[in-house]
């Protein structure tokens, strides 16, 4: 009977696969939701809780505002459930990679293990000059295991050395904290590579979060430090040992003990560290004025003494200056005489030579004058000759010509008058006038010649009536000028023996004028020697002169310097001594000023609070678990929808199954079978299908789906170690509840059939009456419609339990991958909302608060800043009236200047508002994390845990990132004064790569920061939850595909005699298709159209579940999100309808139609 039994289970699984898959799928994905999502949120929990396990992270952390002692670590590892205390120092010190300067925290290691770091590779350091670093530094720097680092610490302020000449017995030592360098080594050999127990953020994939400001953490031994106060002090108790540091029972335990801490002993050590505060600072001072009036005493005793030599030395000197001012007014007569003479021999010379120089300057000009007259006239008988000559053309007798030139010359030269001249050369002129006359007389004949032609044509154009008068008159003309050719060829001869006599009297004169220049310059120079041998003689007396008195004014400078010299040491002694004076008054004034100040000092020191944190402290720890929680809320919402589908389907599906074996049941119960062992086929079917499908869940669940998203975390958290663990809670309670609702509804299903008597069940089940849907009610739509649309109508309402169960399950398919879609279009929208609409500016530069001013001139003279802003920027902590604190951002604006260009601040309502002089301004998403409200009092917390009390004058948006706005003014009252430290800057057109100017200038020493809006945009991502969203649109994907799959198979079931008879009347393939896939399809859209407005409601749910404390995630559904889930969704159904048209071509019509037999 029972073998029987398992028989035909075994043949109902077999026969109906597909409907033992859909459940087996619907229950896997359901269980892969209900434990993925937590099952890699837990998996992350405890693999990092084992992290901080093993290295030994403190449960509490203790700081306080005056430091911590020996004495307080003493009292505290006595407070009961302590394990371990120990004190540690840290500070911010500076490094160098490549010329750029970063800032790291400086941390002791703990003797007794605490926070001890995890080491990748290396060792921990061991000596004083050895340090750890974490990768990330080696990564920037290059460097590795076994190179040197070197470090400075923090200035406080620029010294001089002006003081450095004075007497240094006068200065006192009144300084309440000394100023030794905590750190003494300051190179350091790299034994090791870490990471940071209390810091296991990616700081690569930082992004959005708000970071304390180090660039990295370094380690060292306890022995390098030199200070014998803790920066913390750090406790782990006994009690939290085998609790995961993130549930509740955890968070506790801690509260418990940070209680009795805070009740029973922080205000007795407070006390306690205060009083040996101020009594340490009470001593010094005391002791400072002791020694301050010792030392003034006897200063006053040495300035007394110091005035009476110096009388003495005054008395001295002027006895001497009386002596040597007699002596120097007699020689000072007797050279004045010696010079007088000299003098008077010089200005004599003067004369002579100045009357001189006028005569030689006058014979000059006359000679010059008559070498100009004899040039000119040189000029005009060579330009006469040249005419001549080219009227001869190339008759010229040359012979001749210099023959009668020379002649004239002679006789010129030798001072011949004109008539002397003309006789002597008469010879030669005549034979020049024959040689002439000769070429002249040939030439006129042809001329001659010439004119009797013209005349002889003129008379015949005269005679000529016909002949024109213009060609008489040129004719005539011709004539006239031939004529005046042959005078003046007839006159040449005569011209040129002038010609000839002139240019011999120019020679002539040339040649006496020659003598007489040198006999001029002859003269002048022996008057000019003379002249400088007189001036020798006047020089050689004025130099013996000069000796002598230099010789005497030396005795006597020699004399004037021994008084000049007593002078001196009598001025220098009285500097001196007015200096020891003034400096003396000074040091006094100084020394009275410092223990004046240091009494203030001592005033001015607060009590000391302590502050008794847990891991909540850490932003690592608090991002970490912020994170998880999110992805928790994710995945608590879509678990219930896949449940409710899973049941919906499964009661569809084992219901149709059980009606479809109506017949056997009958006959079982006819053979006398109990009810229960009927049901048990059907519900041992749906066990088993649940059964599988939730093992399969939970190795989804369990291994894939935690290994997948453990890929994301690695990006955002530095583990070494992943962690799989499975939730027997989860694991088989998530299964207990699917076999619950589906073995529940299949339970029914059994119960509606096994109501009925057998002889009923054998029977075929009456099928459904049809009845009028309201379209038949218009016939206007009813009567245009074809028949097989009619038919569609018809079978829509009336298999109404397929059409809600269709409706519901795409509707909620639909509305899951809507909502993924809408957690990432809010994610998408963050960077646009907060570059676009919230920060204006191109470019981000932070220094230090000595090195800004410096940079901001050097960034202003590059030319590439079109307008920039200073403002002050740095981490505080903003704390609620509960203790709870979040780092935010401090940006503090000038009195004078305006965000306007630079921020856009904008209230919850979207208006723009300005940043008044008492304003404190606080982004959203930090006043949602802390619960803050306008009007709320609030505490800042500064880097040296000094808190100030404030108010809240509003919440403004913000997206990425937290801030707190204030103007300069209120933070001078809030925290003293203001200085900026960075710039908000608009880039010129001529920076065409702002990412790459904004990295080059971390080269510049001076930046510590420099952040492009262009590089924050393309550097943006958000993989978390990108990922997560991806995965919750697959499962929805296919949970829409398994729910429609099943219907679909469901209806063909259902209707196989209703298909078997439409296919025996003749219909198409297509037609019987189209028969059954037309439902389906609009079902789809139907249930396409109820989904998209559920999900974006749901999307609004988990988008607040979503928000971080440093981001504000605003619900954001695109347009083609809406259009994409519908398409996904109804390409779901169109792939549906492509694998059941094989079922439809695959049917027997003829066992289809007898099977109710």
């Amino acid at each position: 009977m029972k073998k029987a039994s398992l028989k035909d289970i075994w043949r109902s699984v077999r026969n109906g696969k597909k409907r033992f898959f859909a459940i087996l799928i619907i229950t896997a994905l359901g269980m892969a939701m209900l434990t993925g999502l937590y099952a890699a949120c837990q998996d992350m929990y405890y693999s990092a809780d084992r992290f901080f396990e093993e290295q030994n992270l403190f449960d509490v952390q203790i700081l306080s505002t005056l430091g911590l002692t020996g004495d307080d670590l003493d009292v505290l590892s006595q407070v009961e459930g302590v394990e371990n205390a120990d004190g540690v120092y840290s500070e911010e010190v500076f490094t160098e990679i490549n010329g750029t300067r970063y800032t790291a925290d400086m941390t002791t290691l703990s003797s007794k293990g605490l926070n001890r770091p995890y080491i990748l590779s290396g060792a921990l350091p061991q000596n004083p000059d050895e340090i750890a670093v974490p990768q990330s530094y080696l990564d920037e720097s290059g460097k590795s295991v076994g190179d040197t680092l070197s470090i400075q610490e923090e200035e406080d302020g620029e010294e001089t050395d002006e003081e450095d000449t004075s007497d240094s017995d006068l200065d006192i030592d009144v300084e309440l904290e000394e100023e030794t360098a905590t750190f003494p080594v300051t190179t350091y050999t790299i034994t090791g590579v870490v990471i940071d127990a209390t810091n296991i953020t990616n700081e690569e994939n930082e992004g959005f979060r708000t970071s304390s400001g180090s660039d990295f953490t370094f380690f060292v031994a306890a022995e390098a430090v030199n200070s014998d106060v803790y920066t913390a002090v750090y406790v782990s108790l006994t009690d939290t040992g085998d609790i995961n540091s993130f549930s509740d029972e955890y968070e506790s335990t801690v509260d418990a003990f940070v209680g009795n801490i805070e009740a029973n002993i922080k205000q007795q050590r407070e006390q306690a560290r205060y009083d040996a505060v101020v009594g340490e600072a009470t001593e010094k001072l005391e002791d400072a004025r002791q020694t301050m009036d010792e030392k003034f005493a006897d200063a006053d005793r040495q300035l007394a003494e110091g005035e009476q030599e110096l009388s003495d030395g005054r008395a001295e000197l002027s006895d001497g200056e009386k002596e040597l001012a007699e002596q120097e007014k007699n020689a000072k007569e007797q050279f004045e005489k010696a010079r007088n003479e000299i003098q008077d021999g010089k200005n004599e010379l003067a004369e002579k030579r100045q009357q001189a120089e006028s005569e030689f300057a006058g014979a000059q000009q006359q000679i010059d004058s008559a070498q100009t007259q004899l040039d000119e006239s040189r000029v005009q008988i060579e330009a006469g000759l040249a005419q001549v000559k080219g009227t001869l053309a190339g008759a010229w007798p040359e012979t001749e010509w210099n023959a009668l030139v020379d002649a004239a010359g002679a006789l010129a030269a030798a001072g011949s008058s004109d008539e002397d001249i003309a006789r002597g050369t008469a010879t030669q002129s005549n034979a020049l006038y024959s040689a002439l006359a000769a070429v002249t007389g040939s030439l006129s004949a042809g001329l001659q010649q010439q004119l009797g032609q013209l005349q002889a044509y003129l008379d015949a154009l005269n005679q000529n009536p016909s002949a024109s008068a213009e060609e008489k008159e040129t004719v005539a003309t011709s004539i006239k000028q031939l004529e005046e050719k042959k005078q003046q060829l007839d006159a040449l001869p005569s011209s040129c023996v002038q010609l000839a006599l002139g240019m011999g009297k120019i020679n002539g004169g040339q040649a006496a004028l020659d003598t007489e220049k040198a006999v001029f310059e002859q003269k002048k120079a022996e008057a000019i020697q003379q002249m400088d041998d007189a001036a020798a003689q006047l020089t050689d007396g004025e130099e013996k002169l000069n000796a002598e008195e230099e010789k005497a004014w030396a005795q006597i400078a020699q004399a004037r310097q021994d008084i000049a010299d007593g002078k001196n040491e009598l001025t220098e002694g009285e500097e001196e001594l007015n200096k020891n004076k003034d400096e003396y008054l000074e040091k006094k004034a100084e020394a009275e000023q410092k223990l004046a100040d240091g009494y203030d000092e001592l005033s001015d020191i607060d009590m000391t609070k302590w502050y008794v944190q847990d891991r909540t402290s850490l932003e690592s720890y608090s991002s970490l678990k912020s994170d998880m929680s999110s992805i928790e809320a994710v995945g608590t919402a879509f678990p219930i929808v896949f449940l409710l589908v899973a049941i919906l389907i499964s009661l569809t599906t084992m219901t149709r199954m059980v009606e479809e074996e109506r017949g056997l049941i009958g006959t079982y119960k006819a053979l006398g079978f109990r009810n229960a062992d009927i049901s048990k086929k059907y519900l041992v079917f749906a066990f088993a299908a649940c059964l599988l499908g939730g093992l399969l869940g939970d190795i989804l669940g369990f291994i894939f789906m935690p290994k997948l998203i453990s890929y994301i975390f690695d990006s955002l958290y530095i583990l070494p170690e992943f962690y799989l663990q499975f939730d027997l809670l989860y694991g088989i309670g998530g299964i207990a509840l699917f076999m619950a609702g589906i073995v529940g509804a299949t339970a029914i299903a059994c119960r509606s059939e096994l109501q009925h008597m057998p002889a009923a069940l054998m029977r075929p089940k009456a099928p459904r009456a049809g009845a009028r849907v309201f379209l038949e009610r218009i016939p206007i739509i009813w009567n245009r419609m074809k028949f097989l649309s009619k038919v569609t109508v018809r079978n829509l309402f009336r298999y109404k339990k397929r059409f809600f169960m269709t409706i519901i399950g795409i509707a909620g398919c639909t509305a899951l991958v809507l909502c993924g879609f809408a957690i990432r279009d809010s994610v998408n929208s963050l960077t646009p909302k907060q570059y676009d609409n919230i920060y204006q500016y191109d470019l981000m530069v932070v220094a230090d608060d000595k090195d800004y001013g410096e940079l901001s001139q050097e960034l202003s003279g590059q030319g590439a800043l079109a307008n920039h802003m200073d403002v002050r920027l740095t981490t505080v902590g903003l704390i609620n009236s509960s203790e709870n604190s979040e780092n935010v951002q401090l940006m503090v604006v000038p009195d004078d200047a305006s965000l306007d260009g630079y921020i856009n601040i904008l209230d919850l309502s979207g208006n723009k508002i300005s940043l008044g002089e008492k304003d404190v301004l606080v982004t959203r998403s930090a006043a949602n994390t802390l619960g803050l409200k306008e009007g709320d009092t609030i505490e800042l917390e500064d880097s040296d845990l000094e808190r100030r009390e404030t108010v809240l004058t509003g919440v403004v948006q913000n997206y990425l990132g937290n801030t707190v706005y204030m103007k300069q003014a209120l933070y001078d009252e809030l925290f003293g004064d203001y200085a900026p430290n960075a710039m908000l800057a608009d880039l010129n057109d001529t920076v065409t790569d702002q990412p790459a100017y904004a990295e080059s200038l971390l080269q510049n020493g001076k930046v510590l920061s420099s952040l492009s809006t262009t590089a924050q945009i393309e550097e943006f991502s958000f993989d978390l939850i990108n990922a997560v969203v991806l995965l919750l649109i697959v499962m929805a994907g296919g949970l829409a595909f398994v729910v429609l799959f099943t219907l679909s198979n469901t209806n063909i079931s259902e209707r196989i005699r209703e298909l078997a008879t439409i296919k025996v009347l003749g219909f198409y393939d297509r037609e019987v298709h189209q028969y059954v896939n037309k439902e389906t399809l609009i079902l789809t859209l139907i249930g396409i159209v109820v989904g998209l407005p559920v999900g974006r409601v749901l999307s609004g749910f988990l988008t607040s579940a979503l928000n971080m404390p440093s981001l504000y995630f605003e619900v954001n559904v695109e347009p083609f999100s809406y259009i994409i889930s519908a398409v996904i969704s109804f390409c779901f159904a169109l792939i549906v309808n492509l694998m059941t048209n094989r079922t439809l071509n695959r049917i027997d019509m003829v066992e289809a139609l007898k099977s109710i037999e």
